[in-house]
């Protein structure tokens, strides 16, 4: 799944000019979404200016391709929160062993990421 940037948000919703993260107008490939209980802003993770996997606000986005990667899963939590993304990265845990650059996390990023770079050619 691919995503057009037309807007940019700050931390608490503001309308930005430029980010260091983010380009208008640049494409940006979706790696997992989440949708809040609530009402609350949907947020996709994508892979941002520097590579990093980063969580931003639907609303700053227009789909470019409507592929959707074949190795995500959907996850309904008890509180009705739902998240779309490969299972392995839903597992509790996960991105805490990513951040603290544990070799088996990056490793299985790596290979989910790599099946939805393909999925998208």
């Amino acid at each position: 799944m691919k995503v057009y940037c037309v807007r940019l948000s700050g931390p608490t919703g503001e309308s930005l000019t430029d980010s260091r993260w983010l380009t208008l107008g640049k494409e940006y490939v979706v790696i997992s979404i989440n949708v809040p209980p609530g009402g609350r802003q949907p947020m996709l993770q994508i892979l941002a200016d520097d590579r990093a996997p980063s969580w931003w606000p639907a609303a700053d986005f227009l789909t470019v391709s409507t592929v959707i990667p074949s190795n995500w899963v959907a996850k309904i939590g008890e509180d009705g929160e739902v998240d779309l993304a490969p299972e392995s990265w839903l597992k509790p845990g996960f991105w805490d062993a990513y951040s603290d650059r544990d070799k088996n996390a990056i490793s299985e990023f790596d290979r989910q990421l790599g099946v939805m770079m393909a999925s998208e050619d």
